[in-house]
């Protein structure tokens, strides 16, 4: 596209937004997925609505969401720039920007972000959107995403820390975790947390800080751990071993046992269940008091001798439901 005809393009969506801005002065939420709406909604916002009235500027904005590729720098600055601008207002923030090569926000404080939605991003500082910055936030989603650890800040910058007092949900599937070292989520409630398919090298440890889960997803490679968890609603175990040597797998799972013990109801697939019980057969049992049944989803090919292994090892006065 020529250069004329792109200008012709910016003036277009220019006119089209102003109208926008101008009929709907309260305008909250901003959905975007090409660079040319962007610069345009940007440019459009540090002016006033009515030129009449120049003490009235655009409401500050609520939601944003982001859906685009990323592929040079100044459109990333773009974007930094929007954020800037909405810092004590913004509430919900997706974003889904592909791969970005590196690319770090500055490091911003967001006084009211409740919800943080990043999905199919990749190579992105992620501590520069949830660490100490988000004070207020909920609800902490990422999907398909890869993350870079920031350079020069010590041993710190290779650590993950979810520790937002207000932060409910967090739901990871799919993400590359390998740049850290350890995940560390501390926080008094989790209504859910889904780990799903997380990628993390084989020296990662995972460390989970709560009173209480409601919903608890795990599925993926067993990796060093240390949960103290006070009380769980429900689980989900999907467990998958990828050769690592037997006395890592070992301690592995029988420390994510031991950090478990305060569900209620547990579920997993047949093949966590034969993993368990071909590595933790001959350990000391781990009784599950409060547990009251243990449903395994598939078919297990040594049935009986696992509904024994359960019985003695997890859950001695409960039931073992398979289908």
């Amino acid at each position: 596209m020529g250069k004329d005809k792109k200008l012709i393009v910016f003036l277009e969506l220019m006119e089209f937004y102003t109208r926008i801005l101008k009929d709907t002065p309260r305008l909250i939420a901003m959905s975007i997925d090409n660079e040319d709406s962007l610069r345009a909604m940007l440019t459009i916002r540090k002016e006033p609505i009515d030129q009449e009235d120049q003490n009235l500027p655009p409401t500050p904005l609520k939601k944003i969401k982001i859906r685009m590729t990323i592929s040079k720098r100044p459109t990333f600055d773009l974007i930094q720039e929007l954020l800037e601008t909405n810092t004590n207002t913004l509430e919900e923030l997706s974003l889904s920007l592909g791969a970005l090569g590196g690319e770090r926000l500055s490091s911003l404080t967001f006084n009211a972000l409740k919800i943080i939605n990043l999905e199919n991003t990749t190579q992105i500082a992620l501590q520069t959107l949830v660490s100490g910055g988000t004070p207020l936030l909920q609800s902490l989603s990422l999907k398909t995403c890869s993350f870079i650890a920031i350079n020069g800040g010590g041993a710190e910058a290779n650590q993950l820390l979810l520790n937002s007092p207000s932060l409910t949900i967090i739901d990871m599937v799919g993400c590359d975790l390998t740049p850290y070292s350890s995940l560390h989520i501390q926080t008094p409630l989790l209504d859910v947390l889904t780990l799903d398919n997380v990628i993390w090298g084989p020296n990662f440890q995972l460390s989970i800080r709560v009173q209480r889960i409601n919903k608890l997803v795990f599925k993926g490679n067993l990796v060093d751990n240390n949960f103290e968890i006070q009380s769980i609603g429900w689980s989900f175990l999907g467990l998958i071993e990828y050769g690592f040597p037997p006395t890592k797998v070992g301690h592995d799972l029988h420390s994510m046992m031991m950090g478990l013990r305060a569900t209620n109801m547990m579920e997993m697939d047949a093949s966590t269940s034969e993993t368990m019980y071909m590595f933790l057969a001959n350990k000391e049992p781990i009784f599950y008091w409060g547990l009251e049944e243990i449903k395994v989803h598939g078919t297990l090919e040594n049935r009986w001798e696992i509904h024994k292994f359960f019985q003695k090892f997890i859950i001695p006065w409960g039931y073992i439901i398979d289908n």
